[in-house]
């Protein structure tokens, strides 16, 4: 027979927080979901300076896995796509959070050029800086 024990518990409800670490970590669970807000917002009027307006000029910025962006010119050049995508809807949802860094769960259908409708999901991983400003963006999806 096999028994699991855990030496400590492993939900955040049970985390021993001091008013200073609830503060800090308040805050920065506000400031990924006031981001993601700003985000979806941003990509579904298709303002593209004011998603990229979410990113720090140095980010580490991964459209899939094997493909990363060297340049905040290289990033521009990517959210063009967007201005293409009719009837965009985008769901998000915060998977978890851990400090600055956060998993977002998220859901896209929009209908592409050609009038067909496009159907993807997957994950961001994303960091945020004391700035609130996303530093480090990890993108995986598949087309559904």
């Amino acid at each position: 027979m096999v028994r699991i024990h855990h030496s400590q518990p492993r939900c955040l409800c049970f985390k021993k927080f001091t008013a200073k670490s609830f503060f800090i970590w308040y805050n920065l669970h506000t400031d990924i979901k006031a981001w993601l807000s700003e985000f979806t917002h941003a990509w579904s009027i298709h303002e593209i300076d004011k998603v990229l307006s979410l990113f720090d000029r140095d980010v580490e910025y991964w459209e899939t896995p094997h493909k990363q962006l060297h340049s905040f010119e290289e990033l521009k050049n990517e959210w063009q796509s967007i201005v293409f995508q009719k009837d965009i809807q985008l769901k998000i949802s915060l998977y978890s959070s851990i400090d600055d860094r956060h998993t977002v769960i998220w859901y896209l259908k929009y209908l592409d050029q050609k009038h067909k409708r496009q159907t993807w999901s997957g994950t961001y991983l994303v960091t945020l800086n004391k700035e609130g400003l996303c530093t480090y963006f990890h993108h995986t999806g598949e087309k559904m």
